[in-house]
């Protein structure tokens, strides 16, 4: 367990994926609360989100120009280094309960073909690299084509159902896949996201999301 501890102080939601904000699990859904760097004055992350390698492997942590919609983005696979990946992770308002069913949804954009379809590991802690490379952990969710629920503007809309595997507090979402790798050419593949959420399907909130604004 590192010593690093990101601020998580309230569940905020301000993105369109966010319509059932009151059940979602995740802090800083749509990345809008910003971790300024006081010593560039520069937004460098979004509060509650962490990367995996943070020392190597930053998270592009963006807005877009017109609505000014906060979002990261994870390298899923770089032609010039194969092996290099982002992964961003944050922990979990209620932890996920073995045997309780969830649903997720994200808001995804990517200009790259074929779309790089993320996965979501869960842990029970941090979890810390010291460099930007495919983790060797299993994926508890790996996201297709068959959980594309339409489109909203650019934004693709995945959402999936899932029984929780085991007890856990920490989710992370990047590339899990290793055919990306294989793949030939000198296309970069970016995966954006602009929101998401987990919620739990009996629609209640475990009674310590209440107190982890002293977090």
């Amino acid at each position: 367990l590192s010593l690093l501890s990101p601020r998580v102080l309230v569940l905020a939601c301000l993105a369109p994926a966010c319509s059932t904000h009151a059940q979602n699990m995740v802090a800083y859904p749509s990345f809008s609360d910003i971790n300024i760097c006081t010593e560039y004055s520069y937004p460098c992350a979004p509060s509650a989100w962490l990367s995996v390698a943070p020392n190597v492997g930053k998270l592009m942590y963006t807005a877009e120009e017109r609505s000014k919609n906060r979002l990261i983005t994870l390298t899923m696979h770089s032609s010039i280094n194969p092996l290099f990946r982002t992964y961003a992770q944050t922990q979990l308002l209620c932890p996920l309960r073995k045997g309780q069913a969830y649903r997720v949804k994200i808001y995804a954009w990517s200009g790259a073909s074929p779309f790089p379809y993320p996965g979501i590991a869960f842990d029970t802690a941090f979890v810390y690299r010291w460099s930007a490379t495919p983790l060797q952990i299993p994926a508890a969710l790996h996201f297709t084509k068959e959980d594309e629920q339409g489109k909203k503007d650019k934004w693709t809309i995945l959402e999936k159902t899932f029984v929780a595997p085991a007890d856990a507090g920490y989710m992370i979402i990047g590339n899990f896949d290793t055919t990306l790798a294989e793949r030939k050419g000198k296309t970069e593949y970016y995966l954006s996201v602009d929101s998401m959420a987990i919620t739990p399907l009996s629609g209640k909130l475990c009674e310590d999301a209440k107190t982890m604004t002293a977090k």
